[in-house]
């Protein structure tokens, strides 16, 4: 008996390239407290479209996260850390200047605290889903958003494993594009919410 694999002809077509900075703030939930958790993230984003116009993308970088208690002492850690995710994004467009887009992501985080003896450790993974609706006016894109999104994590030292996750929900926003050419753009990106975030994106699709 012979077995048949078929398997679609999908290329790709089209590359962008991206750069970004952004800030989130979040709550994370431990299991003996609740800690205001502030992200600092550099990153760099490569994305191939297929044929049939799904996007396909990975990213990496560096980030420096700060938790703070939210009552009691206030005491603030540091880690710095590295991460690289992988996502699926697939536009629909909806005729004339008007775009439908989907994306669903996953990212892993790991580091060490900042300028400690103990070397305590942290790691995390976050998953997201995030659904929007751009329009473009001349040189300008508009694009609302919601975005739901799961974290969890631990952190390990000498005392033991601490584990956390995030306050699930969702978060809404705006994202605005600058088209400075054809193939490149600025975008500002506001987020609050679950997560309360700001990114400076510098793209551009060859």
């Amino acid at each position: 008996m012979a077995l048949l694999l078929v398997i679609p002809n999908v290329y790709a077509v089209w590359t962008g390239i991206s750069a970004s900075i952004n800030e989130v703030e979040s709550v994370w939930l431990f299991e003996s407290s609740e800690r205001n958790a502030s992200i600092t993230r550099l990153n760099m984003h490569l994305e191939e479209r297929t044929s049939y116009g799904l996007g396909v993308g990975a990213n990496i970088g560096q980030l420096t996260a700060r938790l703070s208690n939210i009552s009691g002492p206030q005491n603030t850690v540091k880690f710095d850390a590295s991460y690289f995710g992988v996502y699926l994004r697939y536009p629909v467009p909806l005729g004339g200047h008007f775009l439908l887009q989907s994306r669903l992501g996953y990212q892993y985080n790991s580091g060490t605290q900042y300028g400690s003896d103990d070397e305590d450790a942290i790691e995390w993974r976050e998953f997201d889903f995030e659904l929007g609706f751009a329009a473009r006016f001349g040189n300008v894109r508009v694009t609302p958003f919601v975005v739901y999104s799961n974290v969890s994590g631990d952190i390990s030292g000498d005392t033991g494993t601490d584990t956390f996750e995030n306050d699930e929900g969702v978060s809404a926003g705006l994202s605005f594009d600058l088209f400075v050419e054809p193939t490149g753009f600025m975008r500002l990106r506001l987020t609050r919410g679950e997560q309360d975030a700001a990114a400076l994106i510098f793209a551009r699709e060859f």
